[in-house]
């Protein structure tokens, strides 16, 4: 996916650059949070020399300081490409809170030098600094101004921005008055107005809307879009709505629109099952996948029209399919296809050579063993429904998905419809109680096994935990830098299972049951092995106050007011001259064995060890031990 967008941006900047003859290439990266867009961004660098913008405050509201400082910095620097981060929660909903700190000191630092608030400067400082008074005294005030003052020396952006300002107050003369009244109610009173924040938010929402204006990308990449639909809904009338709308259709220098490309390694659902359906009581997939279409082909009425029609054909024959129009339904597939194919591109790891080899699908493709539990789960859900006068339907997907379903169905209707007859009618409590519908607590408190009553779940722990997995601290690597030991011998071809479901209910079920059954394996066996295994501590869930078996062994711990266990900071502290003394690549490449290896950098320790200055005399103190590495560290930088 990253790779696609790297390619896409690339072509699209050289177009750009060769053709349109553009001096800067600008690309908004749009992404759910901060801590993602910091790790795609470097991996979208063409050059080095591409800009990549700080993902610290990626608000809508504060990039038309950035737009002008970067214009600046890529003539300075001689940087073409720009990546700009920014994320829907923070940029394209503006909050009806007061911002942050940054946002109101960069706002006071324009609206300050606007002329219609000049007289009321004080005010204005006060009500921007809101309850922010430390921050916006050390640092947050000063700097704003002097990041302004420094941009507008080699630019028009005051001039840019306050008219900018002046043509929005112009529109909006209410808030201009509403903001020059709360300011001297402000300064006058000494202290914070009941309607500022409404205020703040109003002159945020300015802000984002002017930024909005100036930004012009060349091209927008939005990365998982299925993340943020109201950026997608064309019809969407609220503010964020409203401006995500004009930040896609905001005018171009070359008068041509924005280049948008979607993407998602997930995989895209267009139709909703029966199942869903009687869920949700809609099709909610459909409706997603019609509003995107009408996204892709907002601003081409042509291609928007034919897939219409294709789309309505192809639909329309699906529904009439007989064995004599067969040749007719895969003609307005095919013309389906490629209305399609205008706006969308499936790109897929597997068309690269020998890419099928890393995936085993056999295990999916293979029949399961049903049995007869299976079927009663699904008769006890049909009854209980039933017994509770619930007319609904058990979807069988549901029974064929997951085990003890109403362990596990949270947010489910069923489910909540269930309870909430419980709750009134507590006397009738009993008819719940149905062991093939939740799990058994009393067989987990003893770490006993639970029924399998589940094909494809018992199929799962078959394939990820065969004998011997439940010991394994982490996946084995595929390429070791030394030979296995230990429970690792055994389980060289040990791999990740890949799991697709469409129910919520199933990532929990099986992180559950999984886990659970890891644990068993482990925990329960060492239970049984250990003495006097019926001690409180030794359940599952152990009583009050009790810790439960087996106690941490990495643990911290203080003895007659001094630390304890302090060998145990070799595992945690980073020391470098642990790090250098071993070359994993050195050793891989060299086919050096463990015993070799533990051998070079035991001579290589001690001879480091020996530099280090002794008292031989008086006792031996162990704690020497948890100090060697932070000693041997000493002569590093």
């Amino acid at each position: 996916k990253t790779l696609i967008a790297k390619g896409v941006i690339a072509k699209t900047a050289l177009y750009h650059q060769h053709y349109l003859n553009d001096e800067l290439f600008k690309v908004v990266y749009v992404c759910s949070n901060q801590s993602i867009a910091a790790q795609n961004l470097r991996k979208l660098k063409i050059n080095d020399s591409d800009r990549v913008d700080n993902v610290s405050d990626t608000r809508l509201s504060m990039q038309h300081l950035r737009i002008f400082e970067d214009e600046r910095t890529a003539k300075e620097c001689k940087n073409y490409i720009q990546l700009i981060p920014l994320t829907p929660s923070t940029s394209f909903n503006i909050t009806s809170g007061g911002g942050s700190v940054r946002e109101r000191a960069l706002i006071f630092a324009v609206l300050s030098r606007y002329p219609g608030l000049k007289e009321c400067v004080n005010g204005l400082e006060m009500l921007m600094e809101d309850y922010a008074t430390q921050s916006w005294k050390s640092w947050a005030k000063n700097h704003y101004e002097e990041r302004v003052a420094e941009c507008d020396k080699d630019s028009n952006y005051m001039q840019t921005v306050l008219a900018r300002v002046d043509d929005y107050f112009k529109n909006d003369a209410k808030l201009l008055n509403q903001t020059i009244e709360i300011c001297r109610r402000t300064e006058n009173s000494n202290q914070r107005q009941e309607d500022a924040y409404n205020v703040i938010y109003r002159l945020r929402q300015m802000m984002a809307e002017i930024s909005v204006e100036l930004m012009d990308p060349d091209l927008v990449i939005m990365d998982e879009f299925q993340r943020f639909p109201e950026l997608i809904k064309t019809d969407l009338n609220d503010e964020t709505g409203i401006i995500a709308r004009r930040f896609f259709n905001a005018p171009k220098r070359d008068n041509k629109k924005v280049k948008i490309l979607l993407l998602s390694a997930t995989p895209y659902k267009l139709y909703s099952t029966l199942e869903e359906i009687n869920e949700n009581r809609t099709d909610e997939h459909y409706q997603d996948f019609t509003q995107l279409m009408n996204f892709l082909f907002e601003s081409d009425l042509t291609a928007k029209a034919t897939f219409s029609k294709a789309w309505s054909n192809y639909s329309i024959s699906l529904s009439e399919i007989s064995i004599s129009d067969i040749t007719i339904l895969h003609a307005r597939k095919t013309e389906a296809e490629n209305a399609l194919y205008q706006g969308i591109c499936r790109t897929e790891r597997l068309s690269i050579e020998g890419a099928d080899k890393l995936v085993d699908i056999q295990a999916a493709k293979s029949s399961l063993s049903i049995s007869e539990k299976d079927v009663t789960s699904y008769i006890a859900a049909y009854n209980l429904l039933r017994s509770i006068g619930l007319n609904e339907h058990v979807p069988v997907d549901y029974i064929k998905s997951a085990p003890y379903i109403f362990s596990f169905m949270q947010h489910y209707k069923l489910k909540t419809k269930t309870y909430d007859y419980f709750r009134r009618n507590s006397d009738k409590l009993q008819a719940a109680r149905k062991p093939e519908l939740w799990i058994n607590e009393n067989l987990i408190a003893q770490y006993e096994k639970l029924p399998d009553t589940n094909a494809r779940i018992k199929r799962l722990k078959d394939e990820a935990l065969m004998p011997g997995a439940e010991r394994l601290i982490w996946v084995p690597p595929s390429r070791p830098y030394y030979e296995a030991g230990g429970p690792f011998t055994r389980m060289k071809d040990f791999s990740k299972v890949l799991v697709f479901s469409a129910w919520e209910m199933v990532p929990r079920a099986i992180a559950t049951l999984v886990s659970y059954e890891a644990e068993r394996r482990t925990v329960g066996e060492l239970i049984k092995k250990s003495p006097n295994p019926e001690k409180e501590n030794r359940s599952y869930f152990p009583g009050i106050k009790k810790v439960r078996f087996p106690a941490p062994r990495l643990k911290f711990s203080i003895r007659d007011g001094k630390p304890a266990n302090m060998a145990l900071m070799t595992l945690l502290y980073p020391s470098v001259t642990l790090a250098e003394a071993y070359n994993p690549i050195e050793a891989m490449n060299s086919g050096m064995k463990r015993r070799r290896i533990e051998s070079e950098i035991r001579c290589k320790l001690a001879a480091k060890l020996d530099l280090i200055k002794h008292n031989p005399k008086g006792n031996e103190d162990e704690r020497w031990y948890s100090l060697a590495p932070v000693l041997l560290d000493f002569d590093k930088d």
